[in-house]
């Protein structure tokens, strides 16, 4: 069972209604892959069995970090956002027995490559901004939380050392 139901990603980041089984398939990708990033594989695992005992964490809530009374927006309001990320750049393609195809149609043009990256870039801004807040809480309230190696915002991901 997906963490996030296509309703609640509906409620944080809509995508188009029509696209709900395509959708199944990318969340669930987004899923796995940064949220074993943010989190490692053993919270994540412990999450998915059992979600209701994590609803603090998924949801979002209040908690007590430097003398102040915080609230985040919980994992999934991450989860959403990166899926969302996902989601503009794998839904115009369509997998074909003669190779990958993009729709198109007289009415409408394609967004370019730009525009996409643009979106799905913002996207993940979003995401990692209400992480830092999500990894407080984590860290926070969790005595087993992994150490910070599994713990972290991949800020540089993809710059290589020179």
């Amino acid at each position: 069972m997906p963490l996030l139901t296509f309703a609640r990603q509906q409620e944080i980041k809509p995508i188009s209604a029509n696209n709900e089984k395509r959708y199944v398939q990318i969340q669930a990708e987004a899923e796995e892959y940064y949220l074993i990033k943010l989190i490692g594989a053993a919270l994540l695992q412990k999450i998915q069995a059992e979600p209701t005992a994590y609803a603090d964490l998924l949801d979002g809530s209040e908690f007590y970090y430097c003398g102040e009374n915080i609230r985040h927006k919980g994992l999934l309001y991450v989860l959403a956002y990166f899926t969302f990320s996902k989601y503009v750049f794998e839904i115009g393609i369509t997998d074909t027995f003669t190779g990958f195809a993009s729709k198109e149609r007289a009415e409408a043009s394609n967004a370019r490559e730009g525009e996409l990256q643009r979106i799905s870039s913002s996207a993940k801004k979003m995401a990692y901004q209400a992480w830092t807040l999500v990894e407080a809480f984590i860290k926070a309230t969790y005595s087993s939380a992994p150490s910070s190696e599994k713990i972290g915002v991949p800020w540089m991901v993809g710059v290589k050392k020179t």
